[in-house]
């Protein structure tokens, strides 16, 4: 009886865990729109980035858009039939200021997820130095 329930028990684990070689993503990749706090005009210029990976970055465009690539690896991996979710933070900086705004995805992710922040991020630019 005991000798059963072992291979039962074996058997159990090896189906619900595989074992691979995969790319795993890190990140989500992130698109959305920044805007000034004072004048609600698009801001250019706003380095994005992940909060906690220093590459890939990118630029706010002049419309104030973004698309920001998701940080992934390959490794080895066992494959779970499970899913949670978790914030990623991203990163958003402007000369010396900056501010983190939080994603949710998923935990593991096998495939690449994209998340759209469907209202724009506000940079309060009144703390930015001017440049004379």
């Amino acid at each position: 009886m005991r000798a059963l329930f072992l291979v039962i028990s074996c058997g159990l684990l090896l189906t619900a865990c595989i074992p691979a070689i995969k790319t795993v993503y890190h990140t989500p990749s992130v698109s959305g729109t920044v805007i000034d706090q004072a004048t609600r005009q698009p801001l250019a210029g706003v380095v994005v980035s992940h909060l906690d990976y220093k590459r890939p970055q990118v630029i706010t465009d002049e419309n104030g858009h973004f698309n920001l690539p998701s940080v992934s690896s390959i490794n080895a991996v066992l494959i779970m039939a499970a899913h949670a979710l978790k914030p990623y933070p991203v990163k958003f900086a402007i000369a010396d200021q900056s501010t983190v705004v939080e994603v949710i995805a998923t935990m593991k992710m096998y495939h690449e997820e994209h998340v759209a922040i469907p209202v724009p991020v506000v940079i309060d630019t009144s703390m930015v130095p001017s440049e004379k």
